[in-house]
């Protein structure tokens, strides 16, 4: 009789699936440099034959989570017979989970290569099948573990933890683009939904701050990620210049304005000069791409690329935020990030009710208003009912603060962001929880006082992702706050948006989803984050319908108009 092969449980480390961990120099070479000794190598730099090969380096680590490239760039330097001390220094240390091709450390180096290199040397022609090249690049982002040493103080490393799982966290690419479009393009222009005095006109003010309409903004960051998307067999990858293209041949197939096209690649691309003068401090932190993160793109001379096309991905959501808000005032600001907030409890309403018909033995209750105590108060943002199970949904606009906590690894702030995010919304949910368990309350179209388990989830714009103490401290925080005084009646959990986005994928195959925070909610797998969870539960899931449709709908839009735009022989 056969027997169905069943699953290898995967280990679930205590570090979780985002965090990388980069080769130590000191460690590795049995030396620590001086400041001075790394300043004095990156002055020696070509920044024009390293920027290319940093791109491709960086793209990689996308494609490939493995030593594949270096081992590549070893084989052929080998051939070369040069580098070969380096390279016996690499192969004795070599651990797995370590990375040389690490994009924090990367990027850290061309920070260094902007301030200290020549700025003659920008405009050089690289050598595109040079491996010297990539060695040249791990050699200086290595080095630069020396002087970006962490202190032993626990709370630090945890802290830590959440900057380099922020930094690193998996970001969709099509739940992004097609976010992006039903937030800013579509629901942002239903005025009908809002109240007139919460409603703020997000196109005029992105075009005021800019000259950019956001449409033109979406296609041009839409384009590049695509056109510049790292794809096929890494080893074929690194040794060609696919990550290049011509400035004045590209904007051909654009077809934007050409005021327009000026600012955009002003708004986003690298300037040296500018880089000099206001951004040289951020060399003296390890987690400050602050200037990467609104300028991705590189040009020199008449071509053009991205330095990590994932922070052009996050320009298509996050940087579209900041690049609203940077130029309001405080008053208008507060404004706008109320009215953000009220797109993204629409966006998240939206998705549910367009899964909802998927549910099976269950039904979606959206926010409700009820009376308690002479008040009239609105509910949680939505219900999923299974018989006696409940999921409680509340949406909040929020994120880890990105200077303080995810810059500068301050802890206050770290723990003031956790309050925002995650204890301050429980402590609203558990207050509407009580009121509706102790009695049943009019117009509340649940009976809670039947309710067997809860499961209260805040969903949130921004990533949280850091070892496994971070997760067990923000639970006994909830704790001290008294928010598991009803024993094992009702489990907190936190999703950011991609991971919301995952578990609708869920939702519209059928999946009972209070057997699925059920089971994240076991020990196993309770101290990681949701999107971890899926994939060491092996729990497969896809894209949404109807985020498929959106991205879809809007990238035959773009690649349409690029073809119209196309040269006549090559449309």
């Amino acid at each position: 009789m056969a027997h169905s092969k069943k699953k290898r449980r995967l280990d679930v480390p205590a570090t979780g699936m985002n965090l990388m961990v980069s080769a130590d120099f000191n460690e590795m070479m049995q030396y620590s440099p001086t400041e001075t000794e790394i300043i004095a190598q990156f002055k020696k730099a070509s920044i024009g034959n390293l920027l290319p090969a940093i791109s491709r380096l960086i793209a990689s680590s996308h494609m490939d989570d493995t030593d594949t490239v270096l081992n590549e760039v070893i084989i052929r330097c080998w051939e070369q017979g040069i580098h070969k001390d380096y390279i016996e220094r690499i192969l004795q240390y070599k651990q797995p989970n370590v990375f040389f091709n690490n994009r924090q450390m990367l990027l850290n180096a061309v920070k260094w290569l902007l301030v200290q290199a020549d700025e003659v040397t920008y405009n050089d022609v690289p050598e595109i099948n040079n491996p010297s090249a990539f060695m040249h690049c791990f050699h200086l982002s290595t080095m630069l573990s020396s002087f970006y040493q962490i202190p032993t103080d626990m709370k630090i490393i945890e802290l830590e933890s959440v900057q380099n799982g922020n930094f690193n966290r998996n970001i969709n690419y099509l739940h992004t683009v097609q976010r992006s479009i039903e937030c800013y393009l579509n629901i942002a222009s239903q005025r009908d939904r809002f109240q007139t005095k919460e409603y703020v006109d997000i196109a005029e003010l992105f075009y005021n701050n800019t000259g950019v309409s956001i449409k033109a903004y979406l296609f041009f960051m839409t384009a590049i990620n695509a056109s510049f998307h790292p794809s096929g067999d890494v080893r074929d990858f690194i040794w060609t210049n696919r990550m290049v293209n011509d400035v004045n041949k590209y904007v051909q197939y654009l077809g934007i304005d050409t005021d327009e096209i000026h600012n955009l690649f002003q708004m986003t691309t690298i300037s040296m000069e500018e880089f000099k003068q206001s951004f040289a401090e951020s060399t003296c932190h390890r987690w400050d791409f602050n200037y990467f993160r609104k300028k991705p793109v590189i040009r020199q001379g008449e071509v053009f690329y991205p330095l990590d096309s994932q922070l052009v991905l996050e320009n298509i959501w996050d940087g579209l935020y900041w690049r609203i808000i940077d130029g309001l005032s405080p008053e208008l600001a507060n404004k706008f990030r109320i009215f953000v907030g009220r797109i993204f409890e629409l966006y998240c309403h939206d998705l549910l009710v367009n899964a909802e018909p998927s549910l099976k033995m269950a039904r979606y209750i959206p926010e409700f208003q009820y009376k308690y105590a002479k008040n009239k108060l609105l509910s949680p943002d939505g219900f999923i009912q299974y018989k006696n199970d409940l999921i409680v949904f509340d949406y909040k606009a929020k994120r880890l603060n990105m200077q303080t906590t995810l810059v500068a690894g301050n802890i206050e702030s770290f723990e003031k962001d956790i309050s925002q995010l995650i204890i301050e919304p429980a402590k609203k949910i558990y207050a509407h929880l009580q009121r509706f368990i102790e009695a049943p309350i009019e117009n509340v179209p649940i009976d809670f006082t039947k309710a067997r388990k809860i499961h209260a989830v805040i969903v949130t714009q921004g990533s949280l992702s850091g070892v496994k103490i971070v997760y067990e401290r923000i639970e006994q925080r909830l704790r001290d706050e008294g928010l598991y005084d009803r024993g094992s009646l009702i489990e907190w959990h936190l999703l950011d948006v991609n991971e919301f986005e995952e578990l609708v994928s869920l939702m519209e195959q059928g999946c009972n989803l209070v057997n699925t925070f059920s089971q994240k909610a076991s020990s196993r797998y309770r101290y990681i984050s949701f999107h971890d969870y899926l994939a060491y539960a092996r729990r497969p899931h896809s894209h949404s319908f109807i985020a498929k449709k959106r991205f879809h709908d809007w990238f035959d839009y773009v690649i349409e108009v690029m073809k119209s735009n196309a040269p006549g022989e090559e449309s």
